[in-house]
This record gives C-alpha cells, sequence and structure tokens, in this order.
C-alpha cells in the first residue's frame, strides 16, 4: 500500500516587543489526510531572543511537550529525507495548538515556518 504525502505550512509572525511567556496559535490539519507524520520548523526571524520553545497539542493529546525550537530545526543543507521530526498526529479536522514558549521579550520580528508531513494511505485514488 502506498501513501499518499503532501506538506502543510503554518507560518508564525509575533512582532517586536512581544512579552517573554507562552503563546497558543491555532491551527488545522488537512482531515482529507489520515495524520501528520513528522514536523521541521525554520527560523526565518529570531525575534532577537536566543532560543523559544515550540509544542504542539490538541485537546485529546500532546504530540510535543516545548521544547528547544532548535530540536525540530534543519538546514537547508540537510538531505530533504532528514529534515523531519518524527512524529505522528491524526488529521482529524479538530484544531491543533501551536505552543511558543518566549524566553524574553522580542526586540525584533519572529518569524518561524513549521512544516508538517502529511499522509495519507493510497485509498484507490
Amino acid at each position: 500500500m502506498s501513501a499518499s504525502i503532501r506538506t502543510f505550512t503554518e507560518t508564525i509572525s509575533l512582532p517586536s516587543g512581544t512579552p517573554a511567556g507562552l503563546r497558543e496559535l491555532k491551527t488545522t490539519l488537512d482531515a482529507e489526510y489520515d495524520h501528520a507524520s513528522g514536523v521541521v520548523t525554520y527560523i526565518n526571524k529570531d525575534g532577537g531572543i536566543p532560543s523559544f520553545k515550540l509544542g504542539l497539542r490538541d485537546d485529546t493529546a500532546v504530540y510535543a511537550t516545548p521544547t528547544n525550537a532548535n530540536f525540530y530545526s534543519a538546514s537547508l543543507d540537510c538531505p530533504k529525507n532528514q529534515r523531519l521530526t518524527p512524529v505522528t498526529i491524526p488529521c482529524t479536522g479538530r484544531q491543533l495548538t501551536i505552543q511558543l514558549d518566549l524566553s524574553a521579550p522580542l526586540t525584533s520580528e519572529l518569524n518561524v515556518d513549521v512544516v508538517f508531513a502529511l499522509e495519507a494511505a493510497n485509498r484507490g485514488r
């Protein structure tokens, strides 16, 4: 059985002056797919802070406890098939919460792409 795979990107931007602490942003993974099989982050602008944590959860489970966002990062020099951090998140149509825990107030814009690999079993399409 082969799988159909596509990526879904949620871009998060927080302005300079955003205070330290937890921010929760909602997104919905495409319910046409069975699950997200991996995630990678690309930190486009670091907000002028040394680090922040990223977590993933919905109303039924925690998929990734807030962890240093660099854990989920990969450079473009990394082979494409090795960039994703494995995680299994069902695509049920309910909201997924992306948590950003800022270690300090932002002194410039924070801009992060959170990229999910979505998979669906081939159903004869």
